[in-house]
């Protein structure tokens, strides 16, 4: 399991109240001002730099964020080596977003499905985001990442306001069961390797324990829409993979749940690689941006810079 780390937007979000009520889908997604986890404002990945960032930089961040972006073997999604930095797939039917994730727009008309067991969960832990027993819906034979490797598959429940999230490891092909289930009562069960599940509106982004992703952050933490990227605007932070980290983990990764530690082989040394949960952001002026030789894509990407005024 590779490392996790956030990118920090530092945008101000605009949630309107009747977008709850409407259904969206592939074809018709949200507004860029409907991300999860918006409305706690206990939330990271939706709250502003503070006025003193500038005050709380490593001595070493700029060469510890050009490792993380370029990330050496180009692994990571933002790596620079990797044509898309990770918007590459996206042929998996009903897939929507980046990082090879399939993710779903269920509504109420699809199958009802409920984990009845997880080889990994929250539950181990006794905190949030445990979907054991929790029926949700989601589309009839979902199809997951379909790797030989990691498979991941996401689904926002528009009916529950559930956002749910599974991995499995090593089976290519891999879907969920076929199920025709049109109650709660009735849903079919599934058994997974990993799961978590957390509520789109009401739950944070941090703080629990989530078995899909290191870092403990929540389903669908950090992910980028087609219309984010169309549009150029992102009103969260974004959820980086890199080589490996440092030891010990910190704030936000509040279980100090340890991905791939730099040094041990055969990752790369622990030289100017970040922290488990390091927070960082980059402060390219627009110029600056509009000037790299990149795709428009990676140019949308990257962060502005903000001003204290704007923090």
């Amino acid at each position: 399991m590779r490392a996790v780390i956030l990118l920090w937007a530092g945008f101000v979000l605009l949630i309107v109240s009747t977008l709850s009520a409407q259904t969206f889908s592939v074809a018709n997604q949200q507004p860029v001002s409907r991300v999860p986890y918006a409305q706690n404002p206990n939330s990271l990945s939706t709250k502003r730099l503070p006025l003193d960032v500038m005050s709380h930089l490593a001595s070493n961040s700029d060469a510890i964020a050009v490792n993380v972006l370029e990330d050496n073997g180009g692994w990571g999604p933002f790596s620079w080596n990797d044509g898309w930095w990770g918007f590459k797939t996206w042929s998996t039917p009903g897939v929507n977003d980046c990082c090879d994730v399939p993710l779903y727009y269920a509504t109420s008309s699809d199958p009802w499905y409920v984990v009845t067991e997880c080889d990994y969960s929250p539950k181990q832990n006794n905190c949030g985001w445990n979907p054991v027993g929790i029926p949700f819906h989601a589309p009839n034979r979902a199809e997951f990442t379909q790797s030989n490797a990691d498979n991941s598959l996401a689904i926002w429940d528009q009916a529950q306001k559930y956002l749910v999230e599974f991995y499995q490891s090593g089976n290519p092909g891999e879907t969920l069961p076929a199920c025709g289930a049109t109650s709660a009562s009735a849903a079919c069960p599934i058994h997974m390797h990993s799961c978590s599940l957390a509520k789109f509106d009401s739950d944070q982004d941090w703080g629990g324990v989530s078995s899909t992703r290191p870092g403990n952050f929540a389903p669908f933490m950090g992910v980028i829409r087609f219309q984010e990227l169309m549009q150029g605007q992102i009103n969260h932070a974004l959820y980086l993979n890199t080589e490996c980290v440092n030891g010990p983990a910190v704030f936000p990764d509040v279980y100090k749940t340890m991905a791939w530690l730099c040094g041990v082989s055969p990752a790369p040394g622990p030289a100017n690689r970040p922290l488990e949960g390091s927070l960082f952001f980059l402060d390219y002026t627009d110029s600056q941006i509009q000037s790299m030789n990149i795709p428009s894509g990676k140019k949308r990407c990257l962060p502005h810079s903000r001003t204290t005024a704007d923090m």
